[in-house]
């Protein structure tokens, strides 16, 4: 039973991956609404009837699934409990700064669906409800960093004979902390790359993101296998 809810568990994510990036095409920008922006014109976007029913239901879809990742995220939990040293405080820090990451994506969920609820307030209104919602996604990356930072610590600390993940993913991890440490200041500038719409901010963050989920999804998916056959074989 309990391969057969780790092997559900990660198949999970492709799916979940395959979601996302569908809510993430029903949104109506691509990219986020530049800070330079009016109240006017941050208005005028969400009272537009097309542009708020597709940010209602791409929040919805987010909020249903923004959870979904969690299943790889605790896959790599319980690989660093077979880790040489046993895991322990690392493994319970790994999952809580995961889920403090999840409940800023909620907060920036929330935020957007209110503002296209109700588009006929204040202008000024709707832009602040906007401003937070681009924020909370944007810039709490600490969540981010300390998730990768953790997993790195535990990689670099396991036994080098029996590794549960090979070098490389601690180093991955490493370089995703690194790429996601601009975003942090994304609420300093309304202008340039570390604005929330700049590419140190936006870009750089959502393709690291991506890639570090496809190939922590790979690694763990061959450590549980690797692993599995040697506790066949003992």
């Amino acid at each position: 039973m309990p391969r057969i809810l780790d092997h559900t568990l990660l198949l999970s994510v492709p799916v979940i991956g395959m979601i996302w990036i569908a809510a993430f095409l029903v949104f109506p920008t691509w990219t986020p609404l530049p800070p330079t922006l009016s109240a006017a014109d941050v208005a005028a976007f969400y009272s537009d009837s097309g542009n708020a029913t597709r940010v209602q239901y791409a929040m919805i879809v987010f909020n249903w699934f923004e959870i979904g990742m969690v299943g790889l995220y605790a896959m790599i939990a319980l690989q660093m409990g077979r880790m040489s040293h046993g895991g322990g405080p690392l493994a319970w820090v790994y999952m809580a700064v995961t889920l403090g990451g999840a409940c800023m994506f909620a907060a920036a969920n929330c935020f957007w669906i209110v503002a296209a609820y109700r588009p006929d307030r204040a202008p000024e209104a709707i832009q602040l409800l906007n401003d937070l919602g681009w924020i909370c996604f944007s810039v709490p990356t600490g969540f981010l960093i300390g998730q990768a930072v953790t997993l790195a610590f535990a990689v670099f600390l396991d036994d080098r004979d029996g590794r549960v993940f090979p070098i490389w993913v601690g180093w991955l991890n490493v370089l995703a902390a690194i790429a996601w440490v601009p975003a942090a200041f994304g609420a300093l500038y309304l202008t340039g790359p570390l604005a929330w719409n700049g590419w140190l901010t936006f870009d750089l963050r959502i393709g690291t993101f991506a890639i570090y989920n496809a190939a922590m999804f790979a690694a763990a998916w061959t450590a549980r296998n690797r692993l599995a056959e040697r506790d066949l074989a003992a």
